[in-house]
């Protein structure tokens, strides 16, 4: 896998301005989708489900997603977000408004090559992260360092190194400091078993998902998004992944309905918590597509 973090202004799948090197991500003698909708669904809240429609600019670049709450859409919350370019064709920035209160916004950087140089998250007053991506020789993406600090109350630094096997993302080991008046450190290592169907998320630099905004300020640094941003990393790779796994503690295993043309139609996301444990669902997540 090569160019990571590099954009690029064609228009394949969903978008083409990524971390990753920008190629069409059609396999052979497939239709020309992308991604319509989403529909997520989570084991405790019955009798709802949140959708996100994506839209798409005349240039065929993610423009906005707008997501509802079913049953009741008419009174329930409601999120939007909007894309932004600059003058080549790269994302400049994403803005997410939440209708109960509160917006997040990534604003994107750019080097001489055209790589990303960072990437700046911000939520709440004090809450941000700032996401700084290093390759190698071969404009390989080799490590990423997300960095937060709250005056002396509290700070967070994670250094992740990657590594690709057959395009997709095979090891990451993560090194995590906090300090809270004394600082902690931890490593972890997680492995990613893949299968060999297309990844849908594969190419697209990010899409949020219906959560709330960050808020590293209480402690919480993780921050869900279905693809992309600066906490999650399965736009990098071709394929679907069916296990990842940190060494010693937890294991996610992944469960695909696909379509004939082998792009998924539903992923059921089951988490054991401890390795001893039976794995419990935590989401299943529902794709629609469109030809373009």
């Amino acid at each position: 896998m090569k160019a990571l973090f590099k954009f690029s202004s064609l228009s394949v799948w969903v978008i083409c301005v990524s971390l990753v090197a920008c190629t069409d991500h059609q396999e052979p003698g497939t239709e020309r989708l992308r991604i319509k909708k989403l529909t997520r669904s989570l084991p405790y809240q019955h009798g709802y489900s949140v959708v996100s429609i994506l839209g798409y600019d005349w240039q065929g670049r993610l423009d906005s997603v707008y997501s509802y709450q079913t049953a009741d859409s008419a009174h329930s919350p409601t999120q939007t977000s909007n894309f932004q370019y600059d003058n080549q064709g790269r994302l400049a920035q994403m803005k997410r408004t939440l209708s109960t209160g509160g917006s997040e916004r990534y604003v994107y950087t750019y080097d001489g090559a055209g790589k990303i140089s960072s990437i700046r998250y911000t939520g709440g007053d004090h809450d941000y992260y700032d996401l700084v991506p290093a390759y190698d020789g071969a404009g390989n993406l080799t490590e990423t360092t997300r960095s937060f600090h709250f005056y002396s109350a509290i700070s967070y630094l994670q250094q992740n190194q990657y590594t690709f096997s057959t395009g997709n993302l095979s090891r990451l080991i993560a090194t995590t400091t906090i300090e809270k008046g004394v600082p902690a450190t931890s490593v972890s290592t997680t492995d990613f078993v893949y299968d060999d169907h297309p990844n849908p998320f594969y190419g697209i630099s990010l899409i949020p998902a219906p959560v709330g905004i960050a808020a590293p300020t209480s402690g919480n640094f993780s921050h869900y998004t279905y693809c992309g941003g600066v906490d999650n990393f399965l736009h990098l790779s071709r394929n679907n992944p069916t296990s990842s796994n940190i060494k010693g503690y937890t294991q996610t295993l992944y469960r695909y309905q696909y379509n004939a043309l082998g792009l998924p139609e539903s992923r059921a996301t089951l988490v054991k918590p401890m390795l001893d444990l039976p794995a419990v669902l935590s989401e299943t997540l529902l794709f629609e597509y469109e030809t373009y």
